[in-house]
């Protein structure tokens, strides 16, 4: 069978064998763009092959800048001791202070001096018969529509209203370079941390009375609500 294409004729056959070599030169040039050549009829990479060539080029700079393992872990915050200023009753008068144990809080921070300007932690001492460390941080009130809420004043400005402990001294989550647990949690996982954060929050007194709602999650959520229950 022939056909004709501007006034010339061709047979069906040199077409068959025209489009074969055009997909089999596109082929090799795929692969040559790829950095690929083929050996036996095998796709094989080159000697001079590197992963960073295919890589988006922040990757590949981050990559160069901080290598993998090269810098430690982040710290966890639901994992560090924490104090909050609902914890130490700051009294309203300037000319009143008190003294707060916080031994069974933080075993590391014996007490806290707490007026209504700044609060100044005794941490405990290294051995015995020396004076330990202390740290002083101002406090801030803010005005709400009930009453006053005071913040702590961190060394780097910010205010914050929780000061976690780590390597023997208080700061915010932004001076520990901290992150919470949820971001180091899946898609899979993270619904287990969900379900034992309500768990936590509801108890036992709320059993009943958030029964409703106990049932809308056991059945969004499945099997991994008795998961939850046991990592609690």
């Amino acid at each position: 069978m022939r056909l004709q294409f501007n006034g010339r004729s061709r047979s069906t056959t040199d077409l068959s064998s025209s489009s074969r070599q055009f997909a089999i030169a596109s082929k090799s040039k795929f692969n040559e763009v790829l950095g690929f050549f083929t050996s036996g009829g095998k796709i094989q990479k080159p000697p001079n092959w590197n992963v960073h060539t295919m890589m988006p080029r922040q990757l590949r700079e981050g990559l160069r800048r901080h290598p993998k393992g090269s810098r430690a872990p982040r710290l966890i915050i639901e994992q560090l001791p924490s104090i909050q200023t609902t914890h130490l009753h700051i009294p309203a008068m300037y000319n009143r202070t008190h003294v707060v144990d916080l031994s069974f809080k933080i075993p590391q921070v014996t007490s806290a001096k707490v007026c209504c300007s700044n609060v100044e932690f005794y941490h405990r001492p290294m051995h015995r018969g020396t004076i330990g460390p202390t740290q002083i941080f101002k406090l801030k009130p803010i005005r709400t529509g009930f009453g006053v809420r005071h913040t702590f004043l961190c060394m780097c400005g910010r205010s914050v209203q929780t000061l976690y402990y780590h390597a023997r001294q208080l700061a915010c989550r932004h001076c520990l370079h901290a992150i919470p647990l949820s971001q180091t949690l899946g898609r899979a996982t993270r619904p287990l941390l969900q379900i034992s954060r309500l768990e936590a929050l509801l108890g036992k007194k709320g059993y009943h009375r958030y029964s409703r709602v106990r049932e809308r999650l056991e059945k969004k959520f499945g099997a991994k609500v008795m998961l939850a229950k046991a990592l609690r």
